[in-house]
């Protein structure tokens, strides 16, 4: 046992000597540097555009240079950057993102089930991975997504249905990362957890159209169209499906459209799993939102922040499945590969994509879930 105290302490170490050594980065980047690259510009911008030109010019193009792809009740809540400097504005963002993240790692600890040691290596490796990193200096818009996907996994592993839904909703930051969620809930026929998340998503709707108006909620969708088959509608945005199935696609000599049939046969195939698995909630749920970044047709280095959720459903329940030692490699080689995001990209889509088949695999045996068993990391044990 010796050798696997050694193992666990010297793992634990690196995950939390990555994690300081991440925010001590941003902290010196957002105190000394000029803060010239962060994405999180693109969305002061649009705070400010709201404060001085109001809600119906954000999706005018003709006020922008680049245009907005997030939904407005998510430009919306933005807003209150636009009254601060930029770099308080970075600053403050920057930590609410420390303090979502760190929420949404303590809600999955509770929902994957992990105690003990488990719990405090698993938590550790989530902090460490480098698209939190990515999410935190850039300041992107993930991590209010991540708390509301952990919060409706926990609900949906507790079989609380209709609370699953409604968090689900307020997931919709970014849509297309999520499209499977939705697709669990109906393919389970959970009608309160199907009718919660439309309820919600249309007080969303609702909210936008009464701020906004319906020409900017138009115009968003016209923006957001061609952007998501035709990579970019015209701008230059790269790399935005390098980390998914498509991004692989890519690599071959097969036109867009082959690309977009074979991503939504893909989609179908992953719900058709979802729908006839007897599998533990954890693994229904952590397929639904691997396989929805596996096959999104659009995200970005930051994006994959939202493979925490599998990942920590699928090491809370590595004693429930066929193949445990199977799926704690592929834990271990997962987290490496999106350390490797950046040197080697098609090495981290491979990744992603193995974990959804494998999930999917998982699924589809016909053990059913069990009533309680304990649950360890290997090197936890």
């Amino acid at each position: 046992m010796r050798w696997r105290n050694l193992a666990y302490l010297g793992a634990l170490s690196l995950c939390l000597e990555i994690a300081a050594g991440e925010v001590a980065f941003w902290i010196q980047n957002a105190l000394l540097t000029p803060l010239r690259g962060p994405d999180f510009y693109i969305y002061y911008a649009s705070s400010l555009q709201l404060l001085r030109s109001g809600p119906g010019s954000a999706y005018d193009l003709a006020y922008v240079l680049l245009p907005q792809i997030l939904p407005p009740w998510v430009t919306l809540a933005f807003y209150p950057l636009g009254l601060l400097p930029f770099r308080a504005a970075y600053l403050a963002w920057g930590a609410t993102i420390l303090v979502l993240v760190a929420a949404a790692i303590l809600v999955l600890v509770r929902a994957a089930g992990l105690r003990g040691r488990s719990a405090v290596l698993a938590s550790a490796a989530a902090a460490a991975s480098l698209p939190l990193f990515v999410l935190l200096v850039q300041g992107q818009s993930d991590a209010p997504m991540l708390l509301a996907l952990a919060a409706a996994g926990l609900a949906w592993v507790r079989r609380r249905p209709a609370w699953a839904g409604a968090f689900a909703a307020l997931a919709l930051v970014k849509p297309q990362l999520m499209v499977l969620v939705p697709a669990l809930f109906l393919v389970r026929r959970s009608w309160p957890a199907l009718g919660a998340f439309a309820g919600v998503a249309a007080g969303l709707a609702l909210v936008s159209l009464l701020v906004f108006g319906l020409r900017a909620c138009l115009d968003w969708l016209s923006i957001v169209a061609p952007w998501a088959v035709s990579g970019g509608g015209g701008y230059s945005v790269n790399a935005q499906s390098t980390y998914s199935l498509r991004g692989l696609l890519q690599l071959l000599p097969l036109p867009a459209g082959v690309q977009v049939v074979v991503v939504a046969a893909g989609l179908l195939a992953v719900a058709f799993v979802m729908l006839r698995t007897r599998a533990d909630p954890r693994l229904q749920f952590a397929l639904a939102v691997a396989g929805s970044v596996a096959l999104s047709l659009y995200q970005h280095a930051h994006d994959l922040s939202l493979l925490v959720v599998p990942g920590l459903l699928l090491a809370g329940a590595l004693p429930a499945l066929r193949r445990p030692r199977l799926g704690a490699a592929l834990l271990a080689g997962g987290w490496l590969a999106l350390e490797l995001l950046i040197m080697a990209p098609a090495v981290t889509a491979l990744a992603i994509v193995a974990l959804t088949v494998f999930l999917a695999w998982e699924c589809w045996g016909d053990r059913p879930a069990p009533v309680s068993e304990p649950n360890a990391l290997p090197l936890a044990a």
